[in-house]
């Protein structure tokens, strides 16, 4: 069961799944949340970053919006069946409005919000991973254009894996089509061990998984490093695992790459 919402306004009958707001919607951002409290503060500056709503006071328009559809959620739901849930953000500008480059005037845009319950379907068993496209045009914002752009990419998995890596022509892994890409090194030992991903400076959205991996390492004392991994220093790697906030940490335990 799912609800949508369109401006505090509940619309009839919403498809099971939001994937159509992403797909129907050319320009937009939207955000994939289950961790709300990390992932508010993106929703603006992932706004922002595709020039959708320039604005850090849009947190403020949201949050009521999105109090109301969780409410109305948990009006419907018996307390038995009370789950974590799968909230989408779409904001996108209206289509009937126009806002010169030059004004100062914010353009009006449409939120929707898509609720359903959280489903987990991915194990925690390691999974096969596959390099198969150079990087997004827009990483640092979750533009809904990416779920069409990415289709192509998805098409060249190899049979068996389970998410698609992008990599730069110098052999640098970023991240994952959705997800961020970690690795581990050291000596087989567990000595001189070095947790590894791509910074945000290189080209990846900053996820809420990433930044909860990075502190968590802090607080073990591992050290950290934001840099791509290069596919030529794979030799050195112990681990590797993808994180996001459906699949949390899924253990990577096979990285095809052409070539």
């Amino acid at each position: 069961m799912a609800t949508l919402w369109q401006n505090g306004i509940q619309l009839p009958k919403p498809p099971a799944r939001p994937s159509f707001l992403l797909q129907d919607s050319p320009r937009a951002t939207s955000e994939l949340l289950n961790l709300w409290l990390q992932t508010q503060p993106q929703v603006p500056s992932s706004g922002a970053a595709a020039a959708v709503r320039p604005d850090v006071r849009f947190g403020y328009t949201l949050q009521p919006l999105l109090q109301q559809a969780i409410y109305h959620w948990q009006q419907m739901q018996p307390a038995a069946e009370a789950a974590d849930l799968m909230v989408v953000i779409l904001v996108c500008r209206q289509s009937n409005s126009y806002t010169s480059a030059s004004s100062n005037r914010l353009p009006p845009v449409d939120i929707n919000i898509h609720i359903s319950a959280a489903h987990r379907p991915y194990p925690h068993a390691a999974v096969s991973v596959a390099v198969v496209g150079p990087p997004r045009h827009l990483p640092e914002a979750k533009d809904s254009h990416w779920v069409q752009d990415r289709r192509p990419l998805e098409e060249r998995l190899p049979v068996g894996a389970a998410e698609g890596l992008l990599a730069t022509l110098d052999g640098k892994l970023l991240e994952g089509l959705v997800t961020n890409l970690f690795v581990v090194t050291g000596a087989a030992d567990g000595s001189a061990v070095q947790v590894q991903t791509a910074a945000v400076q290189q080209g990846v959205l900053g996820g809420v998984m990433r930044r909860q991996v990075i502190e968590a390492c802090h607080q073990l004392h591992l050290p950290v490093l934001e840099e791509a991994p290069a596919i030529s220093d794979r030799h050195l790697w112990q681990e590797a695992f993808v994180t996001n906030c459906v699949r949390q940490i899924q253990p990577v335990s096979r990285i095809t790459c052409d070539g």
